[in-house]
């Protein structure tokens, strides 16, 4: 579970999000997905397909305080996430995974940056029936933090 509080005291109108998924090979690696573009628009016409509709499906379930329309700001968002066996894409294969977010509200000015470091360890298990199930084991690290208020 993360549990923060994210202070923005001015109002924007424009917000670049970035979703990150890394796996680890022997360093951890961009993988399977990486989504950037503008909040805003993303908040405004929720995608209907791909990966960025179940990336949207996860936020709106588990933390949609952030899909506050634009302008946003001028407020303190407390937001607490855990994300569930149901949440991870269907078929990923077993390892350690990588997530990172963050918010950028101009040219070299970083609202926020996110990353939760083995956010996930995805370890596949036989049954006794011989089919394979998957297990998503809780993170161990976190590290999210602002970055700059702009």
């Amino acid at each position: 579970m993360i549990s923060m509080s994210l202070n923005v005291p001015k109002i924007y109108d424009y917000v670049i999000v970035k979703v990150l998924l890394f796996y680890k090979f022997s360093t951890y690696q961009p993988f399977l997905f990486t989504i950037e573009g503008n909040a805003c628009e993303f908040i405004r016409k929720p995608p209907k397909f791909s990966v960025e509709k179940h990336v949207y499906d996860v936020i709106q379930e588990t933390v949609p305080v952030l899909l506050t329309p634009c302008p946003t700001g001028n407020n303190t968002y407390n937001i607490t996430w855990y994300l569930q066996d149901r949440h991870a894409p269907k078929n990923l294969p077993a390892g350690d995974y990588k997530l990172q977010f963050k918010l950028i509200v101009r040219p070299n000015v970083t609202l926020f940056v996110g990353t939760a470091v083995k956010y996930c360890d995805i370890r596949h298990n036989l049954t006794s029936t011989g089919t394979s199930t998957k297990s998503l084991q809780k993170p161990f690290k976190s590290c999210w933090y602002p970055v700059q208020q702009a």
